[in-house]
């Protein structure tokens, strides 16, 4: 059975969840450093 399922199932579902992982952890980033730019500038103008 395992070897049939072997023939049939691509590694493209596996790639596939790969990417969404790395894509979501990347845009995570982005946005915790735009929020920490953003209370940056925030500060920044403060001052003034």
């Amino acid at each position: 059975m395992r070897r049939m399922a072997r023939k049939y199932v691509s590694k493209e579902p596996v790639h596939y969840v790969a990417n969404i992982s790395r894509y979501y952890v990347i845009y995570k980033q982005i946005a915790q450093l735009q929020i920490h730019r953003e209370q940056r500038n925030a500060a920044t103008y403060k001052l003034f």
